[in-house]
């Protein structure tokens, strides 16, 4: 039963967050947090743009939410995915997934792409 309760109370919660991602433009917005990477150094981390990018995704703007941030839309999936089934090399996994992302970071701060 409390089981129950508790999965109950994560889909209300997680409802709510996605509504509110829905509904409200974080770009416009205090309520939503900036990211501390980007105001420190002025460069973009991975997840720069996910909310904005979310946001659009929610609103069915795909391809506003691609020029947000490409990356989140593809790794997620790929992230889940990976963890929910059984991958036999789960460090090369993790080594891939980490490479990946660095060479992400140094690509949206060096070389400038635009859609």
């Amino acid at each position: 039963m409390i089981r129950l309760g508790v999965v109950l109370m994560s889909s209300v919660i997680f409802f709510v967050v996605l509504y509110a991602y829905a509904s409200v433009d974080p770009s416009n917005c205090e309520m939503f947090p900036v990211c501390p990477f980007y105001k420190i150094t002025g460069l973009k981390c991975a997840g720069c743009g996910g909310q904005r990018a979310l946001h659009c995704l929610l609103n069915g703007e795909v391809r506003k939410a691609l020029s947000y941030n490409s990356y989140l839309l593809f790794i997620v999936p790929v992230l889940v995915c990976g963890f929910a089934t059984r991958i036999s090399n789960k460090s090369l996994f993790a080594y891939v997934i980490v490479g990946v992302t660095l060479v992400y970071v140094f690509a949206r701060n060096v070389v400038p792409i635009s859609m």
